[in-house]
């Protein structure tokens, strides 16, 4: 079969067809780059602020878990929210500054206060409780937090709370002076002194050693009058402190420290550790204060120094204390 011949629209069409040019930088840039910078500057923008709200959600989340009856999302919910504080603190001006936020702080005081006061005895409330004072070291809000702390310090309270109470106390002020931040030290250091008369000697010690960061007269006094407890532990921290301030008043309880290094030792392998400890920051101190020492003190030191410099049976001990013999010889 023949097919009639009839116009149609090839007949409209050019023999060859035009050449095809690539397109050009800027065109690409126009149809892909730009939308996409575009794109992923809303998309950025959005992730900002919804890591921010789920920031803000989850420490608020975290706060209400602490109030729960069930110890274990209570648990939870501590460890969490210390975390978070601790990300956020390590993020410095990046972060939300939840060590400072009235709304975080209040939560956190909040708690603790009615734990204390709820005064449960059973193992997990303990512990409990010793976490959530823990955790305060991790605050920049010593006013805020002074009295819930003040009320940690409270003879009837369990005596790991009242220790890390003291503990994060000594933290947040370090790391404001640290700062350059103003403190009321006085304020502070009226909460601090009545527990250096405890009866218990760990926290007689905890209490000197926070005291040792404070400038206030007051907690210098106080410091010097503990070189006289009956306790070593308490003496040597007494001492140590008031090295912090460059005062001498406590070179002769350093030297008592020195002086029995090498005595035989017998103790718990805990006991050789505060030993060794203590040896190690009585060097350390001797370091400090040898230019307001006379040569007659330095020459005693040394006859005192280097039996533990030859045959301390830790050799690190030894190291440093040939190093504090360098020092007081230069």
């Amino acid at each position: 079969m023949v097919r009639d011949s009839q116009p149609g629209v090839s007949d409209n069409l050019p023999e060859e067809l035009p050449p095809v040019k690539p397109p050009s930088v800027g065109f690409i840039v126009q149809l892909f780059v730009v939308p996409g910078l575009i794109v992923g500057a809303i998309v950025g923008i959005w992730l900002l602020f919804g890591r921010m709200a789920t920031a803000e959600q989850d420490w608020q989340r975290l706060v209400v878990e602490l109030q729960n009856p069930n110890e274990h999302r209570r648990w939870r919910g501590a460890m969490g929210l210390a975390q978070i504080l601790k990300a956020d603190l390590e993020l410095g001006d990046k972060g939300q500054h939840l060590s400072e936020k009235p709304e975080f702080v209040e939560a956190l005081t909040k708690m603790l206060g009615s734990e204390l006061e709820r005064n449960g005895q059973r193992p997990e409330d303990l512990q409990f409780q010793s976490y959530l004072t823990q955790t305060f070291s991790l605050l920049d809000s010593p006013e805020a937090a002074l009295p819930v702390l003040s009320q940690a310090l409270a003879p009837t309270v369990d005596r790991e709370v009242r220790k890390n109470a003291l503990l994060s106390l000594a933290v947040m002020v370090d790391r404001l002076k640290r700062r350059g931040e103003s403190l009321k030290e006085g304020e502070i250091a009226s909460r601090v002194l009545p527990v250096c008369l405890d009866t218990d000697p760990l926290i007689r010690s905890t209490a000197a050693y926070t005291l040792g960061l404070l400038e206030d007269p007051s907690a210098r006094e106080r410091l010097k009058g503990m070189l006289e407890d009956g306790d070593q532990g308490v003496r040597l921290n007494s001492a140590i402190a008031l090295v912090r301030h460059n005062d001498r008043s406590g070179v002769p309880q350093l030297t008592e420290v020195l002086s029995t290094a090498n005595e035989p030792f017998e103790g718990r392998y805990s006991d050789q550790l505060a030993q060794f400890l203590a040896v190690k920051n009585s060097l350390n101190a001797m370091t400090q204060l040898k230019d307001l020492l006379t040569d007659q003190e330095k020459g005693e030191l040394k006859k005192v120094i280097e039996p533990i410099a030859d045959s301390f049976r830790e050799p690190g001990i030894r190291v440093l204390a040939q190093s504090t013999l360098q020092t007081l010889d230069s």
